[in-house]
């Protein structure tokens, strides 16, 4: 009895099947690398913004544990005191006013056109994580309105990755609200339900573009 064995033979690539090959997973990484890089950087604006908001109401609890029902002015009633009043918990490694620690500019959400804001000086902090803060008072008494949104103490907004881009609202540049809730202070993200505050792709105006903040709190996507 005889055996035959069986040969497979196995040719290899060609040059140009080669390239075809690489020039297919260059478009493919073209394509998707710059998708996977936007998403990356939303999640992380969506974690800080998130951070900011938890830290600031755990805050306002302990100052509330320590000093009862505390006010935040006092009688300069200006906005270095409504900061000084989270300083010794936030234990900021840098303060002094938002003109001079806040980049100059930012646009207004997903202006590319040029439209946006410029820096006025309020009292600022920059905490050992990176994060700059700005805030401003309203009012003593915790007696401001905005829309239906009521005991408006003051706000504060935050560049959460500091001198980093893109410097624009509904990114890296976002906006809470300080308001006290019987008897209780707590914090809002811009764009709650009733304060007036919406958040237009593309915006002209600051009021637009506020309130893209409580997407991230809201778990929405923003537009």
């Amino acid at each position: 009895m005889s055996y035959k064995s069986n040969i497979c033979t196995f040719n290899g690539f060609s040059l140009a099947e080669i390239l075809l090959t690489l020039v297919v997973i260059g478009v493919i990484a073209c394509e998707t690398i710059p998708v996977l890089i936007k998403s990356y950087e939303g999640k992380e604006f969506e974690v800080r913004v998130k951070k900011v908001g938890t830290i600031v109401n755990q805050i306002l609890k302990l100052k509330q544990a320590d000093d009862g029902d505390f006010s935040f002015f006092n009688a300069g009633n200006d906005h270095n005191d409504f900061r000084d009043a989270f300083t010794p918990y936030m234990r900021f490694v840098k303060t002094g006013g938002t003109t001079s620690l806040f980049p100059s500019f930012y646009a207004y959400y997903k202006n590319y056109s040029g439209g946006g804001w410029t820096m006025l000086n309020y009292a600022g902090g920059i905490t050992y994580d990176g994060i700059y803060y700005g805030f401003l008072n309203n009012s003593s008494g915790c007696t401001t309105t905005s829309g239906t949104l009521q005991n408006i103490c003051g706000y504060f907004f935050t560049d959460t990755n500091g001198l980093k881009g893109p410097n624009m609202y509904g990114k890296d540049f976002n906006f809470f609200w300080v308001v006290k809730k019987s008897g209780t202070y707590v914090v809002y993200p811009r764009g709650i339900t009733g304060d007036s505050m919406t958040c237009v792709a593309g915006s002209v105006a600051q009021n637009t573009s506020r309130g893209c903040t409580a997407y991230y709190f809201r778990g929405q996507t923003l537009p």
